[in-house]
């Protein structure tokens, strides 16, 4: 699994039956939560993946790619690690120029795009018209500067996942890009990017290696 964080979704295919799962991360608690004899955590990138070609039959990715800023080489590394009749599974959501790519949705339901519409410190003011004081204006500021960090989040359009899996050369079965409604695109929201890439959500692609 690309993306395993702290084991858990490794820990479920484990529950499936699957008698042996790899989980890479480049996070310092990589695994913390789910240590088992079955899973092994490896630490590392997305983009170079210290293990061996056509390794795995199914290499799965969930929630991950949109931090990873070379699609292409991380792409291009889990199909290498597929081994012939292998499934590749990727879906990353949100993508950064949708309504909600900031992944603070909980803090911004109401203000699709907030992170391209406004500056920081537009932003951080917001707490104080919410009421935010002390601790919990702090733990607010904290996502806010955690979103705008380009550490986090690779800021690439969907066209750039549809290219980067597109060219892998596998026999793709499904590749979908989720389009939020466009009645979300209000006419004072001044954002310099088409409509396609504010309202493209979710990027999903399943492909088999012959």
């Amino acid at each position: 699994m690309v993306g395993c964080n702290d084991g858990t979704e490794c820990a479920m295919f484990r529950r499936l039956g699957v008698e042996r799962v790899h989980g890479v991360d480049p996070i310092e608690e990589i695994g913390s939560k789910h240590p088992d004899p079955g899973i092994t955590y490896i630490r590392g990138a997305a983009e170079q993946l210290l293990l061996p070609d056509g390794m795995f039959d199914l290499v799965f990715s969930f929630a991950t790619l949109e931090h990873v800023r070379d699609l292409e080489d991380a792409y291009r590394e889990m199909a290498r690690v597929l081994a012939s009749g292998g499934t590749l599974y990727t879906l990353a959501a949100p993508l950064w120029y949708s309504p909600y790519g900031n992944h603070c949705e909980h803090l911004f339901r109401d203000e699709p795009w907030i992170h391209l519409r406004l500056t920081r410190d537009e932003i951080v003011a917001t707490a104080s018209q919410r009421g935010l004081t002390g601790e919990a204006q702090e733990a607010f500021v904290g996502q806010v500067d955690y979103m705008l960090d380009p550490r986090f989040f690779n800021r690439r359009h969907a066209r750039d996942y549809v290219a980067a899996s597109s060219a892998l050369g596998l026999s793709v079965e499904l590749e979908e890009v989720r389009m939020e409604p466009r009645a979300l695109l209000r006419p004072d929201f001044q954002i310099d990017e088409s409509p396609d890439e504010l309202l493209a959500t979710t990027h999903r692609f399943v492909a088999h290696k012959e």
